[in-house]
């Protein structure tokens, strides 16, 4: 073989190339049902309730200094001097008021209503295209 006559050899070199596509495929779903419902309650409950009754009280005795407040129990008593002349001046404890307080409790029952949501959930099939 002569140098000159000679061809070169070509070998062809072979590639692969892999592409990827996506696509979005549906494969179920879920349906929400939603429903508000309204029902009756009932509450019951005590309450307390609180009265005031005021009671004068006439004393007329005197006293050589104004007496303080004081409470007596449920009695909260608040002494009233005032200022007598005489010969020389005294003070007299003229009245007490008396503030009486007491408490009663009383049941109470109210008819309200009361909504309330409920969720129900449905599975759907995959949708076969």
């Amino acid at each position: 073989m002569d140098d000159q006559n000679e061809r070169p050899v070509v070998i062809p070199v072979a590639e692969e190339q892999i592409r990827v596509e996506k696509r979005e495929v549906t494969t179920g779903g879920v349906r929400v049902h939603k429903r508000v419902r309204v029902e009756p309650v009932r509450l019951e409950e005590d309450l307390r309730e609180e009265q005031v009754e005021i009671e004068r009280v006439p004393i007329g005795r005197f006293v050589d200094r104004p007496p303080e407040p004081y409470a007596d129990g449920d009695t909260w008593v608040i002494p009233v001097v005032e200022e007598v002349l005489v010969l020389e001046r005294r003070l007299r404890l003229r009245e007490e008021v008396r503030i009486v307080r007491t408490a009663s409790i009383r049941h109470e029952t109210l008819d309200e209503e009361r909504r309330v949501e409920e969720i129900e959930l449905e599975r759907l099939p995959p949708d076969r295209r």
